[in-house]
């Protein structure tokens, strides 16, 4: 038996032709049914208008359009609202890696705090050795603990992107050391920026 019989075939082919040919009807009339409609009628009285020139306030265009460009610059705050905090509980950051963009581990954190003025950071053991950022188990060997804001970093799943922060940044931050610091409980939840890769 076949599987598609000839009259079937036939059918298709009629149904398809028949298609066709009323999409090419329908393209050659539209040329016609364009000069059956009427132009809009344009008064004869109507002047064009001339834009009145711009008070001219000892700046050029260019220059006008340089001043609109430059806005204010974004700060940390803005940035993390930016890209969709979530909250995530405290217990869940401690212990992730924090990574830069080429996934090279910074470091683990190990608390999280907050300062006196509001402000939360994530307390992130830093060895400047790059190839041995990985090696949790070397944590309290050659490292300097650095506090970084959490506007900064985003979360990527099982790790922490430090999105605002490069090498060089972990590198010139100061040690931390707690002043005032009061650290946040695992159970509470703080906001967190999502990352992308």
């Amino acid at each position: 038996m076949q599987p598609f019989p000839f009259r079937q075939k036939s059918l298709v082919f009629g149904s398809l032709l028949a298609v066709a040919c009323g999409g090419l009807i329908l393209i050659a009339r539209l040329p016609a049914v364009a000069a059956d409609t009427p132009a809009p009628a344009v008064s004869s009285t109507a002047t064009p208008t001339a834009a009145a020139p711009a008070a001219n306030d000892g700046k050029d265009a260019d220059e006008k359009d340089d001043d609109d460009d430059k806005s204010a610059p974004e700060t940390p705050e803005q940035k993390m609202q930016a890209r969709f905090p979530q909250p995530i509980r405290v217990g869940d950051l401690i212990g992730q890696p924090v990574e830069t963009a080429m996934h090279e581990t910074l470091g683990f954190v190990k608390n999280v705090v907050r300062t006196p003025d509001g402000k939360i950071q994530l307390i992130v053991p830093y060895r400047s050795c790059s190839w041995l950022g990985w090696a949790k188990f070397l944590e309290n060997y050659d490292t300097k603990p650095v506090a970084v804001p959490i506007e900064v970093v985003g979360s990527m799943g099982p790790a922490i992107s430090s999105i605002d922060w490069d090498r060089e940044a972990y590198e010139a931050a100061p040690k931390w050391a707690k002043d005032g610091d009061t650290e946040i409980s695992p159970n509470d939840t703080i906001q967190i920026a999502l990352a992308r890769e």
